[in-house]
């Protein structure tokens, strides 16, 4: 018969848990929550910076409308598809209407007609810091449609906050005989300056474009 030696040893008894495992899991839910956290204001982000985007995009198409209308105010053309329009009398000739009807050097008439500064050939800026229609240096622009078009709903441009906008300015081209700057004597040619402002469907975003065009 084979005894078994009894040991001597004493029993093991379970450790009490010191709660190491829920201190785990709260750190991992605490990075888990943060990584979250951040991948929320990421997508926010970006969705902020595609919606300036478009916006942009929308107040520079806008614009472009403007310059493409501007071109028909000065060949006193309607717009293409409008109905009817009220075109300007007298229309546009060389520096007819521009300039309060008083050919000044940088002022504007009430329909948007500009002379700037300075002697022929005029390249200098206008300052177009008072886009309004009121105030010194006002530069009164003309609303998108006015002299091209019946001004319908149909015929405006939609998803913009305000309808685009634009001033003609009048330079003095001299002739290939004439130097440069000499002024006096009238203008035998001109050529137009277009500064069109188109907004988007924020009032905020806003795009500035010029062209010179020769009629």
């Amino acid at each position: 018969m084979n005894i078994q030696p009894r040991s001597n040893m004493p029993k093991a008894t379970p450790r009490r848990q010191a709660g190491a495992v829920l201190v785990v899991a709260l750190l991992f839910l605490m990075i888990i929550t943060m990584l979250g956290v951040a991948s929320l204001q990421s997508t926010s982000s970006e969705e902020r910076m595609a919606g300036n985007a478009r916006d942009s995009n929308t107040a520079l198409m806008a614009a472009e409308a403007a310059l493409r209308d501007a071109w028909y105010d000065i060949n006193g053309a309607c717009a293409p598809g409008a109905a009817s329009c009220t075109k300007r009398t007298p229309p546009i000739s060389g520096s007819t209407n521009f300039g309060d009807g008083t050919a000044a050097p940088g002022t504007c008439s009430s329909r948007g007609l500009c002379l700037p500064n300075g002697t022929f050939p005029n390249y200098t800026l206008l300052n177009i810091t008072n886009w309004s229609s009121s105030g010194a240096g006002a530069v009164n622009p003309v609303a998108f449609g006015s002299y091209t078009s019946a001004g319908t709903t149909a015929e405006r441009i939609p998803q913009v906050a305000t309808q685009p906008q634009y001033i003609i300015e009048a330079l003095c081209m001299p002739s290939s005989g004439a130097s440069v700057g000499s002024g006096g004597g009238g203008c035998p040619n001109y050529v137009y300056r277009i500064t069109a402002r188109g907004f988007g469907g924020n009032s905020n975003t806003q795009v500035t474009l010029q062209m010179i065009v020769r009629p």
